[in-house]
């Protein structure tokens, strides 16, 4: 059970390491409605984090917060996994 709790550990601090993390974060995706001269409205994309006002995202931020929301799901995961073999420890 240590060598697995030292397992998380590292795993949590390499996922600290890669990159920006978004924690309880998600984006959604939405059309708006009426009319446009061109016919196909864009599709706007909406970073929501509880407790925040919306954030408006271009194209090219999607994909790089994506990760970072994929980031900090696994994150949370790990941090779980680790409590609960703390308390089994215990």
């Amino acid at each position: 059970m240590k060598a697995r709790l030292a397992e998380l550990e590292t795993e949590i601090a390499a996922l600290q390491a890669a990159g920006e993390i978004v924690l309880n974060g998600r984006i959604d995706f939405s059309v708006p409605g009426g009319t446009t001269v061109r016919g196909q409205p864009s599709v706007q994309r909406r970073l929501r984090i509880p407790g925040q006002k919306a954030r408006y995202l271009r194209e090219s931020q999607v994909e790089e917060l994506q990760a970072a929301i994929d980031r900090g799901r696994q994150l949370k995961k790990l941090e779980r996994e680790q409590q609960r073999l703390k308390i089994k420890m215990a």
